[in-house]
């Protein structure tokens, strides 16, 4: 039983490094080198739109971590709160009444200085003496 080849470049049975053209019966006189293996061809690509759509997917979904990332360090778990173990006692600020203030001090910013020197508007220094 003979099995029949369908037409195409198979190698030369005559020269192995070159391909001839079967056309289903017979050999032609027609040769070539042989191709080398080329990029593999995809299989049904994918569509423009299909790309698309998957890229503003992907992009949708990042943001989405993004943000809810962000939100959950913002708002925090509650890890962090330290419990108190004693009790605090607030004291009152020091009072200032009791203290009394130096001649030389001023009521207000935009009074002149008392000085113990007279007409003279510096602070008096302690080694200051006439």
């Amino acid at each position: 039983m003979s099995r029949t080849l369908p037409p195409g470049w198979y190698p030369d049975p005559d020269a192995p490094h070159l391909e001839r053209w079967w056309d289903g019966t017979a050999w032609t006189d027609h040769r070539r080198a042989p191709e080398g293996p080329g990029p593999p061809r995809p299989a049904g690509g994918a569509s423009g739109r299909a790309k698309a759509v998957a890229l503003t997917t992907s992009g949708v979904v990042l943001v989405a971590a993004i943000v809810s990332g962000a939100y959950a360090l913002a708002r925090g778990d509650g890890d962090d709160v330290v419990a108190d173990t004693a009790p605090t006692v607030a004291t009152p600020p020091p009072s200032t009444a009791a203290r009394p203030r130096p001649a030389w001090t001023t009521n207000s910013t935009a009074s002149a200085c008392r000085c113990p020197t007279a007409g003279s508007r510096r602070s008096p220094s302690p080694a200051t003496t006439s």
